[in-house]
């Protein structure tokens, strides 16, 4: 049985963005602020930064950068995958459906062999 992975794009939100951090920063963590439970400051405390110090790097304030690293963690801390779709629809959407579709069977297969399951985020198709 062939897996297939699935992940849903807005193309209408991501073409708004010049950048990724300007997706988080702008889209992003409003939507997850939208939670009651989640709020800025925690976000940025659980990446070990205080609230202007998350603001500064989101919006490129005073030479901040928000590099890679705190990509990484921004996802870890807030379980979102969106800025991954962001990139995908950026970078990746744009190539011929077949590339990606080979491409994902490639990366699947890494993960299984590498004994790392399939993150529940993502919704299997079967094909057949």
């Amino acid at each position: 049985m062939n897996k297939q992975l699935t992940i849903d794009f807005n193309p209408e939100i991501f073409g708004q963005y010049q950048s990724c951090r300007e997706f988080i920063a702008d889209d992003d963590v409003p939507r997850l602020c939208r939670d009651p439970r989640v709020l800025k400051k925690t976000i940025a405390a659980d990446m070990d930064y205080s609230p202007s110090q998350f603001a500064n790097k989101l919006h490129g304030n005073e030479g901040a950068r928000f590099t890679l690293d705190d990509l990484e963690l921004y996802m870890q801390v807030t379980g979102s995958i969106e800025p991954i779709k962001y990139l995908l629809d950026k970078y990746v959407a744009k190539q011929a459906p077949e590339d990606i579709r080979a491409e994902i069977d490639r990366l699947q297969r890494q993960l299984e062999s590498a004994g790392i399951e399939q993150p529940g985020r993502f919704r299997e198709v079967s094909n057949g």
